[in-house]
């Protein structure tokens, strides 16, 4: 799911058709706490993700960050939406006709499971029992898994998803939870000062509180170098650009919107380096170095990648010359049959840049029970609603209450604008140019739209590198000029200072298409040029189709956005 608009509800609605409840293997119905009951319980397994940066046709959007999310029950949609009877109740009831379930364990009976003797393993529920001595077996209900990154970013090294290497940025899980109010009828990750009781009396994962932030948000993916980098005694992240990865929940818009550049509309997800195995553009890459704004880094357990984290190698620095290595053997993205007759693809390892998309959405996993006391001609549905509360509302809750601290300013701790933002992940095929000379400055990427229609307001980009085999960094000047209709039309120029070998520099600049005439469209022939020492070092052109807009075509004018 792509949540494109913030604080307003999401309604997932179920149709609800009334089957008898039969035990195959079992004469007798279950119980829990010697109380009978008999129901259903449904497991919900959904991602979502923050694309509130992501445009439309008739609205252009700039983005925010998510401070976490809540789920409610009940029936009816919009403004009919009415929450369940005794939605404030425990979760916990036993045969209750329709709520949240919450209860950490349930007996084999009631899934009408027949096992062997219970084993060990890492199962939580082993050796519990209710009231009557009952063994409860099967895991329901974690809170630590109400809001979940991908097991590949977080995960221990025996989770089964990710075994035997866990997590790249821990090995513990991390995401959004507990969730400060667990209901029969709301789940809330809350908005409390982070290091509240609230998240911390009954925690499973281990982790140590975090103060300075609000909400559920894990310490060890809100700030990675305060938490994990500290406890394993990395003393290599000294020099990380701040503000440190990654604050609240980060957003994104159209990743294959090219005219953002070689990373797409991307917002604020961070970028990395992907190797792929197999050499297969079809199968996914796993992530093995991140771009932190001014070098590439390993993750938490350095360069070997074994799930063993070595204090001294976790988040250090990659090697230009392995960086090098790479950027001889790229993925290639179309095959080539004539030079590898059998797959059309070099066999791997293979590598690519690209962005973290799983950091930008949580797994979210909960639990509806549905009892045989439900009356589904009264209410043949109900609804699912999910809201994602994000960090400029002063309401997080949305019962019109006002919580300190909301809402989060631009600036603040973990709402800030990541440093890889205004300095993208250069291309490893940067760091296998040979260089020619001190300073070595070229355009990486130089994007426009390729139509647009007359009117709309949209981004010229640009971005230029100074060469990684540069030894001196580099200042001047970019001039963007553009021509329609045989004459000059636009002139953007900036100046740049002081870029590091190996560092880049972007830039943006906002235009409206004229036409000359309304109903004949035109070209605009744009050129980019980058001087240093008073001498043209590198250019580079683009053109943009602009069209009539037409009487029937939705009016309204609107900047693509951007990054400030």
């Amino acid at each position: 799911m792509n949540v494109l608009i913030p604080n307003v509800p999401v309604d997932l609605v179920y149709n609800i058709e009334q089957h008898p409840l039969t035990y195959t293997n079992y004469d007798t119905l279950p119980t829990f706490d010697g109380v009978e009951e008999s129901g259903r319980i449904y497991r919900s397994l959904e991602k979502w993700h923050n694309t509130t940066a992501m445009d439309t046709a008739n609205e252009d959007r700039d983005g925010v960050r998510i401070a976490g999310f809540r789920l409610e029950l009940g029936h009816g949609v919009g403004a009919d939406f009415a929450p369940i009877p005794d939605a404030a109740g425990t979760g916990l009831e036993v045969d209750k006709a329709l709520g949240f379930e919450l209860r950490p364990c349930m007996p084999d009976k009631f899934l009408d499971i027949l096992r062997d003797p219970q084993g060990t393993g890492s199962n939580p529920c082993t050796g519990v029992t209710d009231s009557t001595g009952q063994e409860l077996p099967q895991e329901i209900w974690l809170e630590e898994e109400y809001g979940s990154f991908s097991p590949a970013m977080y995960s221990t090294i025996d989770d089964k998803r990710s075994e035997p290497i866990g997590g790249f940025w821990d090995k513990n899980p991390g995401g959004v939870y507990p969730p400060e109010i667990q209901t029969l009828g709301k789940l809330d990750s809350g908005y409390q000062p982070s290091d509240a009781d609230v998240y911390w009396d009954s925690r499973v994962d281990g982790a140590s509180p975090l103060a300075g932030y609000f909400g559920a948000t894990t310490p060890n993916f809100f700030d990675i170098i305060t938490t994990q980098a500290t406890n394993v005694g990395a003393t290599t992240t000294g020099d990380v650009p701040k503000p440190y990865p990654f604050g609240y929940l980060a957003y994104w818009g159209v990743l294959s919107d090219a005219s953002y550049g070689a990373f797409g509309d991307s917002g604020i997800l961070p970028q990395g380096i992907y190797v792929d195995d197999d050499g297969d553009p079809a199968t996914e890459g796993s992530l093995i170095a991140w771009w932190d704004g001014a070098q590439y880094r390993w993750g938490i357990d350095g360069s070997v990648k074994d799930g063993v984290v070595t204090a001294e190698d976790a988040f250090a620095p990659v090697d230009t010359a392995l960086l090098a290595e790479w950027g001889l053997s790229p993925l290639q993205e179309e095959p080539d049959f004539d030079l590898y007759p059998d797959t059309g693809f070099p066999p791997g390892p293979l590598y690519e840049t690209g962005v973290m998309d799983d950091l930008g959405g949580l797994n979210i996993d909960y639990f509806v029970y549905l009892g045989r006391d439900y009356n589904p001609v009264e209410n043949p549905s109900f609804t699912v609603r999910m809201t994602a509360v994000s960090v400029d509302t002063a309401d997080p809750y949305g019962d019109g209450t006002e919580v300190p601290g909301f809402p989060i300013a631009l600036g603040d701790y973990g709402n800030d604008i990541p440093a890889w933002v205004a300095n993208p992940a250069p291309d490893l095929d940067t760091f296998t140019d040979p260089g020619t000379g001190d300073s070595d400055v070229s355009i990486s990427t130089f994007t426009v739209p390729a139509t647009m229609k007359d009117g709309r307001k949209r981004d010229v980009r640009l971005k230029i590198t100074n060469d990684a085999d540069a030894t001196d960094p580099v200042s001047g000047t970019i001039l963007i000029v553009g021509v329609m209709d045989g004459e000059e039309k636009y002139d953007f120029y900036a100046d740049f200072t002081d870029v590091n070998p190996g560092s880049s520099e972007r830039f943006k600049f906002k235009f409206e298409a004229e036409l000359e005439d309304e109903d004949e469209a035109a070209t605009i022939y744009w050129t980019a040029t980058v001087v240093v020492d008073e001498e043209t070092v590198d250019e580079a052109t683009a053109t943009t189709l602009v069209v009539p807009l037409h009487k029937d075509d939705d009016d309204k004018k609107g900047g693509r956005k951007g990054h400030k």
